[in-house]
């Protein structure tokens, strides 16, 4: 299975903004997802990428965080006692998570 991409009426290219949500699956890999900048609705690498976390259940420990020089998205769960945040292993998610991705800078139109 893999991660699947759609875009959001909230998206205003006009404006250099992209809006998406990204439903993942339960097979990540170290280091992120691969997301290309086409899949995020820009032209070539965001300027700025702001991401929220949703998970099915009420408890939401996860961290997500776009690797800019590697365009992938990298999610990280809290570690032991909350100290620590620890990169999360394939099974950790599932496809009841997804992530609604704002980007900024020079979209497809």
């Amino acid at each position: 299975m893999a991660i699947s991409v759609s875009r959001s009426a909230k998206s205003r290219p006009d404006l250099g903004k992209q809006v998406s949500t990204i439903t993942l699956d339960g097979s990540y890999a170290a280091g992120g997802y691969a997301v290309s900048n086409a899949a995020l609705g820009m032209v070539d690498t965001p300027d700025q990428v702001t991401m929220t976390y949703s998970h099915a259940t009420a408890t939401n420990n996860f961290v997500p965080v776009y690797d800019f020089a590697n365009n992938k998205i990298k999610i990280f769960k809290s570690g032991t006692a909350g100290a620590t945040l620890n990169e999360c292993v394939s099974g950790d998610i599932t496809s009841s998570h997804s992530i609604v991705v704002e980007a900024t800078g020079r979209p497809i139109l």
